[in-house]
């Protein structure tokens, strides 16, 4: 996975991802922007994106674009429940 915001649009610019997990506490970054920079992007327009955060900031989190979000410390059952969620049964999720 991409370590910085400028990583992550690079790598969406090259492939279309299946889901996108965002974490928002970015260094150098305000992942906000990113998760904006990501939207306008045309194909990830509609690609799942989870945002993680410390914080509670759902509503700020969908009216940005994400999908959905989690609370860290996520736990791997919990990103997989969001994950298979937002792919469906035909992205089988491990």
């Amino acid at each position: 996975g991409a370590t910085s915001g400028e990583a992550a649009l690079a790598q969406v610019r090259q492939a279309t991802p299946q889901a996108i997990v965002l974490d928002v506490m970015m260094p150098h970054q305000d992942g906000w922007e990113v998760l904006q920079a990501l939207r306008q992007e045309p194909a990830c327009a509609t690609v799942p994106i989870i945002v993680c955060s410390v914080l509670r900031e759902h509503d700020l989190a969908l009216s940005l674009g994400a999908n959905d979000t989690l609370v860290k410390p996520v736990s791997q059952p919990a990103l997989l429940d969001v994950l298979r969620r937002w792919l469906g049964t035909l992205h089988p999720v491990e």
